[in-house]
């Protein structure tokens, strides 16, 4: 249309000759932080963002300085998360560029957000714990030095008392950590970790609860990382996380989309896990006979693209088949399997069929 070639038109020249300029990105990011339309200062962010790395540096120190304390305070005082996290995004960005060079102001600019997590108003924790975050997630090697103390800072944020925010925050520092902690070499970020795990399964069951669909799928995706990076960070909760999984899989008054979630964090630990499990009384036998329980919901009308808990749980029999011992599996499954193909439920007639003959493929 007429309009949008007039857009690209717009653009193309805002590309060229503005956006090429080092002082357009000061000019976007005293719009981000001073115009009073939330739409127009989130744009401004969101653009800052993107010619940030290209002029950053380009900017005298003075000029930088004031940018920083300027979308420090801006963050703290905007009352939208989406304006909020655009701006920490934003400074994030000039202060990894800054660490970077070795630039003591950016260092500087670390510390005053580490202090803001500590004090009383919220406003001000969240715009430091989500910097933090924010700031890990561009490049957590810049921090390889400070883990100990970015960990113990995070042991009181994870457990903040006012803001759901904080603490979710704080369990994605934590992911963004995770790649810097060696547990043979650093024993006292070893022993942080094992600490964070009870805290963030309490947040996990806070965002269930509240069926909060973005937070969970947050926490899932770090304890995936946890699984991922080392066998010991997970080590003396293991046994406990794969029971807290199954009975959250099993519970039918949890959002579909948390149980499939459990479910296929059970299959990674199933994979990656498996002499650990197989070492666990019983726990292969209780995966295998929930994952049929849960099985019993399937649907006649299956979607190839369904994610729905009796799905995901017949993928887990699969993965339970393929990586744990017939006895630990299979034996749980054929003594289960009567009672289960002469039940008057179909679901669960089907569930029997269904279960034996993916565990006889695995």
């Amino acid at each position: 249309t007429a309009d949008t070639e007039k857009v690209k038109a717009v653009t193309a020249e805002l590309q060229k000759n503005y956006y090429s300029q080092p002082q357009s990105l000061l000019l976007l990011i005293e719009i981000a932080v001073s115009h009073n339309d939330a739409g127009i200062r989130q744009l401004a962010s969101v653009q800052a963002q993107r010619i940030t790395a290209k002029h950053w540096l380009k900017v005298n120190d003075d000029q930088r300085n004031v940018a920083r304390k300027h979308l420090i305070e801006s963050a703290v005082n905007d009352p939208t998360t989406n304006g909020r996290h655009s701006k920490c995004r934003l400074l994030a960005r000039a202060i990894s560029i800054d660490l970077d060079n070795k630039d003591a102001a950016g260092q500087a600019c670390v510390e005053q957000l580490l202090s803001l997590v500590s004090q009383e108003s919220t406003a001000a924790r969240e715009v430091g714990s989500f910097t933090l975050y924010a700031i890990l997630d561009e490049d957590p090697t810049n921090f390889s030095e400070q883990v100990p103390q970015l960990l113990n800072i995070l042991k009181s944020t994870i457990q903040d008392p006012a803001s759901v925010d904080v603490r979710l925050n704080s369990v994605k520092a934590i992911g963004s950590l995770l790649m810097l902690v060696d547990p043979e070499d650093d024993a006292e970020s070893l022993a942080a970790i094992h600490f964070f795990v009870q805290p963030i399964v309490q947040i996990l069951k806070d965002a269930v609860q509240a069926e909060a669909d973005e937070q969970y799928k947050v926490i899932f995706e770090i304890f995936q990382n946890f699984l991922a990076y080392d066998p010991a960070f997970l080590a003396p909760h293991l046994k406990d996380l794969i029971q807290f999984m199954i009975d959250l899989a099993a519970n039918t008054n949890a959002e579909d989309e948390a149980r499939s979630q459990a479910l296929s964090f059970l299959g990674q630990c199933a994979r990656y896990r498996r002499m650990k499990i197989q070492a666990m009384k019983d726990m292969g036998a209780q995966l295998m006979i929930k994952s049929m329980q849960i099985l019993t919901e399937v649907e006649d009308e299956a979607d190839p693209d369904d994610t729905s808990p009796a799905k995901t749980a017949l993928s887990l029999i699969d993965q339970l088949a393929s990586d744990l011992p017939p006895r630990q599996v299979i034996v749980p499954l054929l003594e289960t399997f009567p009672q289960y193909a002469q039940h008057q439920d179909p679901g669960h007639r089907k569930a029997a069929i269904l279960a034996l003959g993916t565990a006889a493929e695995g």
